[in-house]
């Protein structure tokens, strides 16, 4: 996945090159946190879990290429590693590739409407043997399952541009 993501960071500023003066580019960086069914709700033959709380820093951004469509990303995860079944370290990664149409609302507000897919990485940790401490201190393996993701938002501006206008200064004579 790192070789996918590294080829696309690379490949995607030339591919909108051609056009890039129609553009809108916007990138943000946050905090969230989960909310899940508790664990007492788990029914079957499996120790009950819970995926609840914690922080996850998010990144994301989008790129509008042409008639206000475009294209978003966003990967977010645990901050810090958390218990699963009472035992076993695991943090959580989720990122989602989707397609975006933001159409304007008026001079000062715009909606966004969002849908495509996504990963839900789990990754397990085990500390290493002491007998192996040039080695890192964890190793880890990982689950991945595919998601769909869909959101739909109102973003209201008051401001078109965050760029002072120019000012020229009298020649001192």
């Amino acid at each position: 996945m790192r070789k996918f993501s590294l080829i696309v960071a690379l490949v995607l500023p030339f591919l909108t090159h051609s056009a890039v003066h129609a553009q809108e580019f916007d990138a943000a960086i946050g905090a969230g946190t989960m909310i899940a069914p508790s664990a007492s709700s788990a029914s079957g033959n499996h120790a009950p879990v819970t995926l609840s709380g914690g922080t996850y820093p998010v990144f994301s951004a989008d790129l509008l290429l042409k008639r206000r469509f475009g294209v978003s990303g966003e990967l977010a995860w645990r901050a810090s590693r958390n218990l699963y079944g009472g035992f076993q370290p695991e943090r959580p990664l989720f990122y989602d590739i989707n397609g975006i149409y933001a159409p304007k609302l008026g001079k000062h507000a715009a909606a966004e409407l969002m849908a495509g897919v996504g990963w839900a990485s789990i990754r397990f940790y085990q500390a290493l043997p002491p007998a192996a401490p040039s080695l890192a201190p964890t190793s880890s393996a990982a689950i991945i399952s595919w998601v769909t993701s869909g959101a739909a938002s109102v973003t209201t501006f008051t401001a078109t541009s965050s760029f002072a206008p120019k000012r020229t200064l009298p020649d001192p004579k």
